[in-house]
């Protein structure tokens, strides 16, 4: 078990951005057109997004690519029972890593997680990850001549008796642009069910407006 002990202002800090990351990238994977968007009595209106200095956007991209360390982060009091599907291993473990250069084929840099838990919820959650991210990583493996860089990797979350797992790749197809892919998987651990972005928010006190504000 990896255990972040850490100063309390700064761990509350680092959580709340990881939260309201989490909460931007579900709502972009549920393809709403725009966060900002209200609808009062029918009608629709657009609030412009607030304007970011070069620094503050450096900085939360900073904040963005630190999260993801390949590991699990426990943090404030847990007294959740789990049914593990591998004794041995984390509550999150790493489940394929594969690191591999052929040069003019492919360059791989590949952490992908499952998570150990027995249950229907989290069998769904495992089989997601492995079609999403494990079989384009078997599918790069086979290519030739296409020059791809591809990467995996992850952070996990236990706070409240919520886990967290959020899951990032980058694919760079030979001269086409980088395509970023982020997944995000909530899950309950004493209700033993999954958990929505609403529940996260009220239980880290963040409100929408500060949550739309930072995305």
């Amino acid at each position: 078990m990896n255990v972040v002990i850490e100063d309390e202002s700064k761990k509350n800090r680092r959580l709340k951005s990881f939260y309201i990351l989490v909460i931007l990238i579900c709502i972009v994977a549920l393809a709403i057109a725009s966060i900002l968007q209200l609808k009062i009595d029918n009608r629709e209106t657009k609030t412009k997004l607030p304007q970011l200095t070069e620094e503050q956007l450096t900085n939360y991209k900073m904040q963005f690519n630190s999260i993801f360390l390949n590991k699990v982060n426990y943090l404030e009091n847990n007294s959740y029972k789990i049914t593990k599907i591998k004794d041995e291993e984390e509550i999150v473990y790493l489940g394929y890593q594969k690191k591999e250069t052929k040069p003019n084929d492919y360059e791989l840099n590949i952490n992908i997680p499952y998570i150990n838990i027995k249950g229907e919820i989290t069998e769904k959650f495992n089989k997601q990850i492995k079609d999403i991210f494990e079989k384009k990583a078997q599918n790069v493996l086979n290519t030739t001549n296409e020059n791809i860089i591809y990467t995996v990797n992850y952070s996990a979350y236990v706070t409240n008796n919520i886990l967290s797992l959020i899951i990032r790749s980058t694919l760079k197809e030979g001269e086409n642009p980088q395509r970023d892919i982020v997944q995000t998987y909530n899950y309950d651990l004493t209700k033993q069910e999954e958990c929505g972005i609403e529940e996260i928010l009220n239980l880290k006190e963040i409100s929408k407006q500060e949550a739309n504000q930072r995305i």
